[in-house]
């Protein structure tokens, strides 16, 4: 499994979170094409729409966890707070199949930023995780394909 970054999240709401408090996002070369895709579409855009402050678009690269699973899958002391992220670098065990249900996910993208807001389902909040400078999630990704890359001799 390549690694990963968590995300703390925000709610809509404070006083209910539809039991979403940490975004997960595997680190990959897809995800790093696609994130230079929506950024050059959106630059693009924005010469001729000069109000254009943010393109978003349906996305499930972002899984949402409840605290209790994110802190089962790499412990507490790994764990982003007050509006952060933390790289996890190794295996563990899917996250996939412990995340929160959703009715909708989306990744948004600024002249800088990106970002991912979800709608976790039975709740009428909006959960957004902590923004990451497109250029630091793109040397991450970058770096973790070299990790990945088996040697060949």
């Amino acid at each position: 499994m390549p690694p990963f970054l968590l995300f703390d999240c925000y709610s809509s709401n404070e006083h209910d979170n539809g039991n979403v408090d940490i975004g997960v996002v595997a680190l990959s070369h897809e995800l790093a094409t696609r994130i230079k895709l929506a950024r050059d579409t959106f630059l693009h855009a924005q010469r001729s729409l000069s109000d254009l402050d943010s393109l978003s678009m349906w996305s499930y690269d972002c899984a949402f966890l409840a605290y209790h699973h994110a802190e089962a899958l790499v412990g507490e002391k790994q764990l982003p707070s007050n509006g952060s992220y933390a790289r996890i670098d190794g295996t563990v065990q899917k996250y996939e199949d412990i995340s929160e249900p959703l009715e909708w996910s989306r990744m948004i993208i600024d002249h800088q930023d990106v970002w991912w807001e979800v709608a976790p389902r039975r709740s009428d909040v909006r959960i957004s995780t902590a923004p990451i400078s497109i250029e630091t999630l793109l040397k991450m990704s970058a770096s973790a394909d070299v990790a990945s890359t088996p040697c060949r001799t």
